[in-house]
C-alpha cells in the first residue's frame, strides 16, 4: 500500500510554471506519458516552422534576431538551439528552436519573428518581393527581363536574408535588373510605363 501512494506523487525536477495539465485526477497513465507541462524560468525559447527551401540558413549556434508583435521596440539577440532532422510529413516544414536571453518583458505564449542572415551578408544586397522568388529545379530564381526587355529568363540567385520588408539577395542580381512575376523562359513582356 505505501508503494502505491508513492506512486501517486509526481515532482518536477526543477521550479517552474505549470502551461499545461494532460491527466484527469485517477487516471492511470503509463510510464513515460507525459502529465504536466513545466515552462521553467529563465531563458525563453521559440518554436519556428521552416519551409525546406530556406532550412540551410538555420544551422545550430547560428545567431538570429527575434522581434515580438507585442512591443515592435523589442528586438533580442537569439541562438538557433535545435533544428529537427526531418521534415513534418504534412506542412513539410522543420521544426527550429531559438534559444532567447531572459527578458522579463517576454512572456510565455508571445508571438515573435525570427529573421535569420546567410553568412554571406553583403551591404550591396538587392532586395526583392517575396513572391518574386521562384524554384526551378530545386534552385531559387527570379524571373528578369532581357536587356531589350521583351522576354524573361530564369536567374539563379542566393539569398543572403529573408526579412519581413522581403527579400536580400546576395548573389545573381545587380541594382537596375528588373525582376517580374512570370511562368516560364522566354514569357514575351511589355513594359507599360
Amino acid at each position: 500500500a505505501k508503494n502505491q501512494v508513492l506512486y501517486t506523487d509526481l515532482k518536477a525536477d526543477r521550479n517552474g510554471i505549470v502551461t499545461s495539465v494532460a491527466a484527469d485526477v485517477g487516471q492511470v497513465v503509463g510510464s513515460g506519458t507525459p502529465v504536466v507541462t513545466v515552462a521553467v524560468d529563465g531563458e525563453k525559447e521559440v518554436l519556428i516552422a521552416v519551409p525546406e527551401t530556406d532550412i540551410a540558413q538555420f544551422k545550430r549556434g547560428k545567431d538570429v534576431k527575434a522581434s515580438f508583435w507585442s512591443d515592435e521596440a523589442l528586438t533580442l539577440d537569439g541562438k538557433v538551439r535545435e533544428v529537427a532532422g526531418s521534415a513534418d510529413q504534412q506542412s513539410r516544414t522543420f521544426a527550429v528552436r531559438v534559444s532567447l536571453p531572459n527578458d522579463p518583458r517576454v512572456l510565455l505564449g508571445m508571438t515573435a519573428n525570427i529573421e535569420a542572415s546567410a553568412a554571406n551578408n553583403s551591404l550591396q544586397s538587392v532586395s526583392i518581393p517575396l513572391s518574386a522568388l521562384a524554384q526551378k529545379d530545386g534552385q531559387q530564381i527570379v524571373w528578369t527581363v532581357d536587356r531589350n526587355g521583351e522576354t524573361v529568363h530564369a536567374r539563379p540567385i542566393k539569398v543572403a536574408e529573408f526579412t519581413a520588408d522581403g527579400v536580400h539577395v546576395a548573389e545573381g542580381l545587380r541594382p537596375g535588373d528588373v525582376v517580374v512575376a512570370a511562368d516560364d523562359d522566354g514569357d514575351a513582356v511589355k513594359r507599360v510605363r
